[in-house]
């Protein structure tokens, strides 16, 4: 049995309770169930640029933002 670490533990109104958590594979595991899929997710090629774009623009704002601090 994995080693599940439970992150989110929530009762419902109707008595059943909902558990999520990890275990040290990284994979997830919903109400104590191993949650396995059939396919990978894969992202389509503007998000990565989208991505990128923002991570770029976050540097570079934190940038400006020491250079004024120091000036």
């Amino acid at each position: 049995m994995p080693n599940i670490q439970v992150f989110l533990e929530q009762d419902a109104p109707n008595g059943k309770t909902l558990s999520l958590g990890i275990d040290d594979d990284g994979n997830l595991y919903v109400n104590g169930e191993r949650v396995v899929t059939e396919q990978k997710i894969t992202l389509k090629w503007w998000v990565d640029v989208a991505v990128i774009f923002g991570a770029l623009g976050a540097f570079s704002q934190g940038f400006v933002s020491v250079y004024l601090m120091f000036k």
